[in-house]
C-alpha cells in the first residue's frame, strides 16, 4: 500500500536523468536530419541556378525544363525545393560553401571533382564551336584554335576536351555578361568563337541578333560533340551523399515514368517558340 508520503529524488538523480534525455534528443535530431537533409528551417532543398535559356530561365513559369526536372526528381522522393537565380559564378561558390544545397547544369572537371559530389547525368546536349561568317576560322581540332579569342561566361567551360589549351593561355578568353552579349561581341569582331550548347545558342542568336544576321553565324562541324551535365553538391555538405542518392533515385523514377522526356521536350518547344 502507498504510504501517502511524497516521493523525493536526489539532485544527482535528476541531473543524470536530464543528461540522459538530452543525449537521446540529440540522437533523434541527428537521425531526423539524416533522413531530411535540407539545411533550411522550412525543410526545402535550396537549388542555386543561373540563366541558361532555354533549359533554365526565370521567364518560364517552371523556371525552365531542366529546373522542373530537378524539382520533380526531388519531389519523387518526398523532398520539396526552392529555386534561386544567381550569377553562375556565385551559384557555384555559394553551393561550394553550402549556402545552397545543390546546383544543376555542371560538367565534370578535375577541379570540381575535388570540391563536389556529382549526380547521375541530368542532361546530354550537342555543343558546337560557333563563329561569324564575316570572320571565318578554319580548324580541325581544339589545338588549331591557338591564338584566337574565345567567348564565354565566368564559371563555364569554354572548350570541350582539351581544357589544357586554355590553361596554357594559348587562347585569349573574352567574358560577356550573358549569352546574347557574346554573340553580339562576336558579330562585331571582338571575339572569334563561342563553344555552346546547340539549343542555348539558337535561343541566344534569336534574342541577340536581327533576323538578317542569323544566317551569318556558322559552326565547325568536326568540333561538335555531346556534353554531359550533372547536379552538384558540395563535399562540405554534411549530408551531401544522402542528397545525391535521393536525387538519383528520384531522377530514375522520373525517367522510368516518361515524365523526364515529356518535361524536356515540351519545355524546349515552349521556350524556343
Amino acid at each position: 500500500m502507498a504510504s501517502g508520503k511524497p516521493v523525493l529524488y536526489h539532485q544527482k538523480e535528476v541531473r543524470i536523468s536530464l543528461v540522459h534525455w538530452t543525449k537521446v534528443a540529440m540522437v533523434v535530431a541527428s537521425t531526423l536530419f539524416l533522413f531530411f537533409p535540407a539545411v533550411q528551417a522550412d525543410g526545402k532543398v535550396l537549388v542555386a541556378v543561373g540563366d541558361w535559356t532555354p533549359f533554365i530561365s526565370e521567364e518560364s513559369p517552371t523556371n525552365g525544363p531542366l529546373s522542373e526536372i530537378i524539382t520533380r526528381s526531388f519531389a519523387e522522393v518526398g523532398i520539396n525545393t526552392a529555386v534561386q537565380f544567381l550569377p553562375w559564378k556565385r551559384a557555384y561558390e555559394k553551393t561550394k560553401e553550402t549556402m545552397y544545397d545543390v546546383s544543376p547544369g555542371w560538367r565534370v572537371t578535375e577541379e570540381r571533382q575535388r570540391d563536389f559530389y556529382f549526380s547521375d547525368v541530368i542532361l546530354v546536349q550537342a555543343h558546337r564551336v560557333y563563329f561569324s561568317k564575316s570572320n571565318p576560322i578554319n580548324v580541325s581540332s581544339n589545338s588549331d584554335l591557338t591564338g584566337l579569342r574565345a567567348g564565354g561566361l565566368r564559371g563555364s567551360l569554354l572548350l570541350a576536351g582539351d581544357q589544357d589549351v586554355l590553361d596554357k593561355e594559348k587562347i585569349e578568353t573574352v567574358f560577356g555578361d550573358n549569352y546574347q552579349n557574346l554573340f553580339k561581341m562576336m558579330m562585331r569582331g571582338r571575339l572569334d568563337f563561342i563553344y555552346m550548347s546547340q539549343f542555348v545558342a539558337e535561343k541566344a542568336i534569336r534574342d541577340a541578333l536581327p533576323q538578317k544576321q542569323w544566317e551569318q553565324v556558322g559552326y565547325i562541324e568536326n568540333l561538335s560533340r555531346d556534353e554531359r551535365y550533372f547536379l552538384i553538391v558540395s563535399k562540405q555538405h554534411r549530408n551531401g551523399t544522402v542528397l545525391i542518392e535521393k536525387f538519383n533515385r528520384g531522377l530514375q523514377l522520373l525517367r522510368n515514368s516518361g515524365e523526364y522526356d515529356r518535361i524536356l521536350n515540351s519545355g524546349l518547344k515552349a521556350m524556343l517558340r
